[in-house]
């Protein structure tokens, strides 16, 4: 108004007005601007997912903001981590001793895994739709593997791709084999937090791999006989309390020594024919048998770094 008012009647006292009028109006733009800025940041916090944040910083910048190179050479540095990481793995890492014994040793339990998997035995059955209910993982997702697929995709699926589903895990327990893809992991790194230094490899797998290997698992708990009471890792219900209450039990207020061993790569050394061997001592075979001496073969790992959202 003030505008049009001056360009009609061009004065002095009318410029002066006009400009202590645009002078205010900038003002109240700049509060208006600062104001919205500082509600906006305040959107964000430690919940946010960083997918997010990088997002509404680019609509923040017009689509211009470019995210900072994580390391130089990203390429060598995930070619440099895949190669220590399999380095974890490989016998060489044994005594020549042990080497020998699991090489003179491995026919032999070739010979009673060929055996054990061609007998036929009561877990051959299909497994069911109650086993994949009683197996799928309800809660919040976790970050998937190469496939994509979420804990809630088949958490929520519906009948037909239930019996999808139902029907390719069915399929790979008939013939004893898993698809490449159920194989294949993505190793994603993070720093330890007291060594920033070294680095933790944390695996991800496909979600209806998983899915299926926890079907497998029941019947091979239902197969075989419980596990000692004193065996506490990787048993449902327990806790590291539960063995520190058993060992103090135990000791009953006396005078003992307690040894604790810590085995260095314990489980990348792990010998899959030991392992069989040792289930068909237990009397593992058959279906049961052959799906899990190929599930321990043939696995193939990637190493992600520096990942663009």
């Amino acid at each position: 108004m003030d505008r049009r008012r001056y360009r009609r009647r061009p004065t002095r006292n009318g410029s002066e007005r006009l400009r202590e009028v645009v002078a205010h109006a900038r003002q109240v733009s700049r509060r208006v601007k600062e104001a919205k800025w500082l509600e906006w940041c305040a959107s964000f916090s430690q919940h946010t997912r960083l997918a997010d944040l990088w997002s509404n910083l680019r609509t923040a910048t017009g689509g211009s903001l470019s995210r900072p190179s994580a390391h130089p050479r990203p390429q060598q540095e995930a070619e440099r981590m895949a190669d220590t990481f399999a380095d974890r793995c490989v016998s060489d890492q044994l005594p020549a001793r042990m080497s020998r014994t699991l090489q003179h040793l491995r026919l032999e339990r070739e010979r009673l895994i060929w055996d054990g998997r061609v007998r036929l035995d009561p877990a051959d059955c299909p497994l069911t739709h109650r086993k994949l209910t009683r197996a799928k993982r309800a809660g919040r997702d976790t970050a998937t593997g190469a496939d994509g697929v979420t804990y809630t995709m088949v958490t929520h699926a519906d009948p037909a791709g239930e019996q999808g589903i139902l029907g390719l895990i069915n399929h790979s327990w008939a013939i004893g084999h898993l698809p490449s893809t159920c194989k294949s992991a993505d190793i994603q790194s993070i720093p330890k937090p007291k060594d920033p230094v070294k680095l933790r490899p944390i695996t991800l797998l496909s979600c209806v791999a998983e899915t299926a290997e926890r079907m497998v698992l029941n019947r091979l708990q239902w197969r075989l006989e419980p596990c000692h009471p004193h065996v506490f890792g990787f048993s449902r219900g327990v806790c590291t309390s539960d063995s520190i209450m058993a060992l103090l039990n135990h000791v009953d207020n006396r005078a003992v020594i307690a040894v604790f061993l810590d085995l260095k790569r314990a489980f990348e050394l792990t010998c899959p024919f030991a392992i069989l061997a040792a289930l068909v001592s237990e009397g593992t075979q058959g279906r049961l048998l052959a799906w899990i001496e190929d599930y321990s073969q043939g696995r193939r790992a990637m190493v992600k770094f520096h990942v663009i959202l």
